[in-house]
């Protein structure tokens, strides 16, 4: 092959190679633009109960599902249930028998699951 030829050859993959590295950059900074703003209020002080959520949260599994997630640890002025339906946190974690009050009163929740086999 001619030197020309060579160069041009080189050239070429220089430019496709980066121009994909730009594609990937520019489509992973999309999707970090394309989170969704969630916030998760616990029901106590963190403690080693809650480790799976802070867990997943270093590990970066929300942001892989397209979720930023703010872990708003809980305490005894902080009622998650008061957060959720007062729209200032989307998530809560409570006991299901707390939970049962909340809604007896008329509170509009939804329990999506209950991790213990019975309540304390």
């Amino acid at each position: 092959m001619h030197k020309i030829t060579k160069r041009c050859i080189l050239f070429a993959v220089i430019t496709i190679a980066g121009l994909n590295v730009s594609f990937c950059i520019e489509a992973g900074l999309a999707q970090e633009k394309s989170l969704e703003k969630v916030t998760l209020a616990l029901q106590w002080h963190t403690q080693c109960q809650f480790a799976g959520y802070y867990v997943a949260l270093d590990k970066g599994f929300y942001k892989e599902e397209g979720i930023d997630l703010t872990i708003t640890p809980g305490a005894t002025d902080i009622n998650p249930i008061h957060l959720v339906s007062s729209e200032i946190a989307d998530f809560g974690t409570k006991w299901l028998a707390d939970f049962m009050a909340a809604k007896d009163k008329g509170l509009s929740l939804v329990s999506i699951a209950q991790v213990l086999q019975s309540n304390g």
